[in-house]
């Protein structure tokens, strides 16, 4: 990606891309093909739009270069997520996987859809939980995260997504039973069984010590009535999903 102005116009760009994706390219010129479009677009990583084959009708090389130019950072004013950053490199001298035993394997620098067929094309992820490609995305409105933006959980070899929090509070709050990488295991118990505090049965005594301190850095507390919250998460967010028809 790059902040200077274009240098190759659209119509050159248009022309790369259209080479690129004939198969007639050795893999030195689709490198540096690649290379001028994504240094002549905004975009954080054009391929991503094009490397599409689960698509049953993938968009044109036109269509491609018009959503590159097009594209917009989206802007984030979202001062929790910059402080979980910070309580993750405040506790293990800024090791990216500090955080993984309790299911972030990382957090995202840099935030934009994920790649994942299966993925919201409004929504930009920011967290891993490790396994599977199994990801949690920020479900955007108006090309903006803040502190009212529910997040999504997404597990891509499912399919499936899950509204698990209309803001990232919330989301923190919900992970404060079952960690993060099984977050929806608490769906599980009766309500009664752990509204006040973590499952002591089936996490170890690290990741219990890290969900500790994790809320008492940010002031978290589990759900209450979390199922009845659960449920009506996903009748308020999905609908809002705009997910790609893929073949069967």
């Amino acid at each position: 990606m790059s902040n200077n102005p274009s240098q190759l116009d659209r119509k050159t760009l248009v022309e790369r891309l259209e080479r690129m994706l004939s198969g007639e390219l050795t893999d030195d010129q689709i490198r540096q093909y690649g290379s001028d479009i994504d240094n002549n677009t905004p975009h954080p990583d054009v391929s991503m739009l094009f490397s599409a084959p689960w698509l049953p009708n993938p968009p044109s090389a036109e269509a491609i270069i018009d959503e590159a130019l097009a594209y917009e950072p989206v802007q984030v004013d979202l001062p929790l997520l910059d402080e979980l950053k910070a309580f993750r490199d405040k506790i293990a001298e800024d090791d990216q996987n500090a955080l993984m035993p309790i299911g972030f394997s990382y957090l995202l620098e840099e935030l934009y859809w994920s790649g994942y067929p299966c993925s919201p094309r409004n929504s930009v992820a920011f967290a891993s939980t490790g396994g599977d490609g199994d990801h949690y995305s920020f479900l955007v409105a108006g090309n903006r995260i803040d502190e009212n933006t529910p997040v999504i959980l997404t597990w891509p070899a499912e399919g499936d997504h899950y509204i698990v929090g209309a803001n990232l509070r919330e989301f923190l709050c919900f992970g404060m039973h079952c960690g993060y990488n099984q977050v929806l295991n608490v769906l599980e118990f009766p309500d009664s069984a752990c509204d006040r505090w973590i499952d002591q049965r089936n996490l170890d005594q690290e990741q219990q010590e890290l969900l500790r301190k994790l809320a008492a850095e940010f002031d978290l507390e589990p759900w209450a009535n979390r199922t009845a919250r659960f449920e009506e998460l996903q009748e308020l967010y999905l609908p809002q999903l705009e997910v790609y028809e893929l073949d069967e």
